[in-house]
Order: C-alpha cells, then sequence, then structure tokens
C-alpha cells in the first residue's frame, strides 16, 4: 500500500552493508559415489567469506540431518554421520552466516547398493499316511500327495540355497 501510494521504503537491512555468505563444499564422498555401507561420514568444509561462519548443515534428500555450530577461522571441517537409504542419496551441504544469509548447497549423489541378501534353508517335513491299522480309514493319495510336494521343492527349490527333505511314509511316520 505504502508503495502504491507513490513512497519509497526502504529495507530494514542495509543491503550494502551485508557481508558475503560462506562458501561450503563436501569433500566426502568427492563427486558421485557408490557404496555399500548404508552408514557414512560426510566432510564439509566452510570456507569464510568475510561474513563469518554461523553454522554448517548438512541435508539428505532435502531434509535436514545434522548441524554444527560455526568455528571462526578462514577454513574449518565438519563431520556428519549420514544413514543412507537404498538408491540414490542427494547429499547437500550450506552454511550461514554471521547475518543468517545461507551459502549456496553444495550437492553430491551418493548411491547406496544394498548387499545382496543371502538365501535361506530349507527343512522340509512331508508326511504321507495311507494305510491305518484300521482298514475304513487307508487312503490313496496322501503319499503321492507327500511325494509330489517334496519333489516340487527339490526341483524348483531357487529361493533356497539348500532344501533338505525328510519323508516319513506310513508305518516309518511312527
Amino acid at each position: 500500500a505504502r508503495v502504491l501510494a507513490g513512497e519509497r521504503p526502504k529495507p530494514k537491512v542495509d543491503l550494502a552493508a551485508l557481508k558475503l555468505p560462506p562458501q561450503v563444499h563436501v569433500t566426502n564422498p568427492a563427486g558421485d559415489a557408490t557404496v555399500q555401507q548404508q552408514s557414512f561420514v560426510a566432510t564439509v568444509e566452510a570456507q569464510d567469506q568475510g561474513g563469518g561462519i554461523a553454522e554448517v548443515r548438512l541435508y539428505q534428500n532435502s531434509k535436514l540431518v545434522g548441524t554444527h555450530q560455526g568455528v571462526s577461522g578462514a577454513k574449518s571441517q565438519y563431520s556428519f554421520k549420514v544413514d543412507l537409504v537404498p538408491g540414490e542419496n542427494i547429499i547437500q551441504a550450506s552454511a550461514l552466516s554471521g547475518e543468517r544469509m545461507e551459502s549456496n548447497k553444495d550437492p553430491v549423489r551418493v548411491v547406496y547398493e544394498m548387499p545382496a541378501l543371502s538365501k535361506p534353508a530349507l527343512h522340509l517335513l512331508v508326511v504321507g499316511i495311507n494305510t491305518y491299522e484300521d482298514p475304513k480309514f487307508d487312503l490313496d493319495y496322501a503319499q503321492p500327495d507327500a511325494e509330489s510336494i517334496a519333489h516340487f521343492f527339490e526341483q524348483h527349490g531357487g529361493l533356497f540355497s539348500s532344501v533338505d527333505t525328510i519323508k516319513p511314509f506310513d508305518k516309518q511316520s511312527n
């Protein structure tokens, strides 16, 4: 409203007196990296450009994962523990000057390749009883069905490192 009324309001901050924010650079990992460990330590280097270093921040996939208070001096290094998610992770560092001006973000791409899971062993007990003491309870297909199930897993056990089958039938099942 004041601008539309013809006024020229001045900002509360003197823009000419603002000092440059720090420069940041992710030094570890350097460039794009592919890792097999889920956790690693990211190293960020911040350099004062005249405005001081008030705070250094690290982001993972646009989410803030850690901050460190700035240290006075021309150049400082900061370490952050990062837990990666499977696949691509974008790690970005930024820093704030004493006047809370944020630096440009320095992004690094890290790909976490999960190690292959080991296959479990299958221990299979199949029981098929066709013959009972009382002949009126006798069955025709219990033993062949149990043999078929055991055969299936022995031949198609690709999900397992090994298939160990125990097959007691009729009187062997006691």
